[in-house]
């Protein structure tokens, strides 16, 4: 809402009217989706804010006290914002500014790669960066600083995002947004007022776009009151990170699924009535996990005992045998999990496709083993999970074969108030703290989310991205039940439950022999162990394709898996170069062209082997 105060001024209003209607016809033609909500909030003419015009300068103003927001000419404030960019520490890290320890050596691996790169920015005398090929402004206001900002650093990508759609429109009448993709190169992305849904998604976009230049993002918060949308967009950006689940450990997992598929794949697009109207006990390795081992200890032969890998040594303590065991990590450091006095013999084991062949091996006790898919998607007649950790992957699992009738005990996804990530027979190290808004550690960040049997408990960003993917799924059920026992975070659309809510002891004992006859055989019947014909045609095409996949653009890329592990490789690899073009010393830009075109030649030739095994 624009005060009448301006309205006099004849010939201001005509000048931010014209901004106005410049900056709608672009929305309109740009980001049709923020164009229409503006559109419907301006049929409401309900406004608690407005645009003044006071000693000599705009201000912005809430309505039902009078608050001002600058208490300054918001341009004199955009040129101090200008004058302090090179002295902010305002950034973001996409990479490595130290090298990394690389602990398996493979010739692929992505550390590896990334510490030759690392090699030349730490061989050269640090200068402040130069170049930031994307921005972000992290609240609006009036918005006349993103205009001055823009001038200066010239970015390809700019993220705005603001609380207030209502102070976004305003925004409209000060800020020329249009000026700001003068350049035909250039992209804006906006965050207004967003669900968490949309606001990772707009960011993800934000991400994928020129993705070389995902290094260091500046960013700029306008005010205090943005605080806490700074914390889920930096969230959200630490979590993406390409080095968390790099190109290599796909590749691995790749290679992998070769030799595991023998042992059965679960069709997951068959229906199953496997777990239906049983009473499903899933177990995983969270600090609350302790406070229930006795009462899992005591009534185990009421539950199909379910846990995930990493539990297995705090069941064995406690003689509890589970019934199912799953596993959603392919990589062998899980071996030192594995008690060595098994007592899993007539246990089922579920376990990814993409499994370490030796991971396998050491269930070599039990006649039961199937794989499901979960990042790799070998066979498309089985669909996969594609998750972010066993936890919520390994309940998607249970509620695909049919459950009903879930009760989580040890799936915290939160942090002890001894800052304990995992169950004590887990080593681990503490979480530590750390809000300091130039230090984004994806691991140890934490934040409070509401808990389940308490008000609230810590999170780190890793264990809020599992808790909102748990709540994603818990959102489409209809007709199952979901009891959560642990004392960590709380999930939408569950029982938070003690265990003296629990009518359990009047439950009837269950006869296990029976129960793992009737889940192998119905396991047997929807598993497959051969590769069939439409599978062994699409690696065939594949074959040829990785033959020329240096030369192939993005596009072409994403419909194989193996053009998908060279985009990974991409993402991680390219803004190491390109930081170094830009901001080191172009002068190596011949070596780093030479060091990428050596590193995809490792690539090509690691997914020839791969897939001459086969086809």
């Amino acid at each position: 809402m624009i005060n009448q105060n301006i309205k006099q001024h004849t010939d201001i209003f005509d000048t931010i009217n014209e901004i106005y209607t410049k900056n709608l016809a672009f929305l309109k033609q740009n980001h049709i989706n923020l164009y229409n909500r503006i559109e419907q909030f301006k049929q409401q003419d309900n406004y608690n804010f407005e645009i003044d015009f006071d000693n000599g300068h705009f201000e912005l103003v809430e309505l039902k006290n009078n608050k001002k927001y600058y208490n300054c000419d918001p341009f004199e404030n955009a040129l101090y914002k200008v004058a302090q960019l090179d002295q902010s520490l305002n950034t973001i890290s996409m990479i490595a500014p130290n090298k990394f320890e690389v602990i398996k050596d493979t010739r692929y691996d992505a550390k590896l790669f990334a510490n030759q790169f690392i090699d030349i920015i730490q061989s050269n005398p640090t200068k402040p960066q130069e170049i930031f090929g994307k921005f972000i402004f992290i609240g609006v206001l009036l918005g006349v600083h993103l205009n001055d900002i823009a001038k200066v650093v010239k970015s390809k990508a700019y993220l705005i995002a603001e609380n207030s759609l209502e102070i976004f429109h305003l925004s409209l009448y000060l800020t020329d947004y249009t000026a700001m993709v003068e350049d035909s190169d250039t992209k804006l992305f906006f965050v207004i007022e967003e669900t968490n849904q949309q606001l990772n998604s707009t960011i993800k976009e934000f991400l994928e776009y020129k993705y070389e230049y995902n290094s260091y993002f500046k960013f700029d918060i306008m005010s205090d009151l943005h605080i806490g949308l700074f914390e889920d967009i930096t969230s959200v950006i630490s979590a993406s990170n390409h080095m968390i689940h790099p190109y290599s450990e796909h590749l691995q997992s790749y290679k992998q699924c070769f030799s595991n598929y023998k042992q059965g794949v679960i069709n997951l697009n068959q229906q199953s009535e496997l777990l239906k109207d049983k009473d499903v006990l899933f177990i995983a390795s969270g600090p609350s996990l302790q406070e229930q081992l006795e009462f899992i200890t005591k009534y185990q032969d009421r539950f199909v005992v379910v846990t995930v890998l990493s539990a297995l040594k705090a069941l064995e303590q406690h003689n509890i045998k589970p019934d199912i065991i799953i596993n959603a990590d392919g990589n062998d450091w899980l071996l030192k999990l594995i008690p060595e006095n098994q007592q899993y013999e007539n246990s089922i084991v579920l376990t990814t496709l993409s499994s370490a062949t030796n991971l396998i091996e050491a269930f070599g006790s039990s006649k039961h083993i199937y794989c499901f898919q979960t990042s790799i998607n070998l066979i498309d007649e089985c669909n996969n999970i594609d998750g972010v950790s066993v936890g919520d992957m390994g309940v998607e699992l249970l509620l695909k074969l049919g459950a009903n009738k879930i009760y989580l005990a040890g799936l915290d996804t939160a942090i002890s108030e001894d800052k304990q990530t995992h169950h004590n027979t887990i080593k681990t190290s503490n979480i530590i703290s750390n809000n300091d808004q130039s230090n984004f550690n994806y691991k140890d960040k934490t934040l409070k989310v509401k808990g389940n049997l308490q008000p609230e408990v810590s999170t780190t960003i890793q264990y809020n991205m599992i808790r909102q993917r748990l709540e994603q799924l818990f959102s489409t059920l209809s007709n199952q039940k979901i009891y959560n026992l642990s004392n960590g975070a709380y999930f939408a659309n569950t029982i938070p439950t003690t265990q003296e809510q629990l009518d359990i002891q009047n439950q009837p004992v269950i006869n296990k022999t029976n129960l793992l006859d009737t889940i192998q055989e119905n396991l047997d019947q929807i598993s497959i162990s051969d590769l069939p014909d439409t599978t062994l045609q699409v690696l065939a095409k594949e074959k040829q394709l990785v033959e020329q996949i240096k030369e192939l653009d993005d596009s072409m890329l994403l419909t194989s898996i193996s053009g998908q592990i060279i985009l990974g490789y991409k993402k991680l690899i390219y803004p190491y170069a390109q930081y170094i073009t830009d901001n080191v010393n172009i002068k190596y830009k011949a070596q780093i062209e030479s060091i990428k075109h050596y590193q995809l030649d490792i690539l090509q030739d690691e997914l020839k082997q791969t897939l001459n095994c086969v086809v």
